[in-house]
């Protein structure tokens, strides 16, 4: 398999809302890196918006940020994963717009939660 990452993946449990359009969902996240999030989706079919190439807004957010610390971004759906068994579902976003403030919040959400995951 070729593999495109270009960061190590870190094990993570926090929530995210992300918005296309109009539709709207709370999902959790999966992992992520410096440059994007598998978030786990139970039911693709619900979710036809988030298809590749769908842009989308992203607000991260995990109680060890703190109140009011929340990682907003722009990104790309890259991947779409139909899992089976032990593998989730859901789909793999890229950042295509971080803010400094909001890449500095990112970053220290991967240092206080980190545990890569081999690639």
């Amino acid at each position: 398999m070729n593999e495109r990452r270009r960061s190590d993946r870190i094990t993570l449990q926090s929530q995210v809302v992300v918005t296309h359009f109009e539709a709207v969902y709370q999902l959790r996240v999966a992992n992520a890196s410096k440059t994007g999030l598998f978030l786990e989706a139970e039911d693709l079919d619900d979710m036809p918006e988030f298809s590749i190439g769908a842009e989308v807004n992203v607000r991260l957010f995990d109680e060890s940020l703190g109140e009011d610390s929340d990682v907003l971004a722009m990104a790309t759906v890259v991947r779409v994963v139909r899992g089976e068994g032990l593998v989730a579902s859901g789909f793999a976003l890229t950042f295509t717009e971080l803010g400094s403030e909001d890449r500095e919040r990112l970053h220290t959400l991967l240092r206080l939660r980190g545990v890569a995951r081999p690639n």
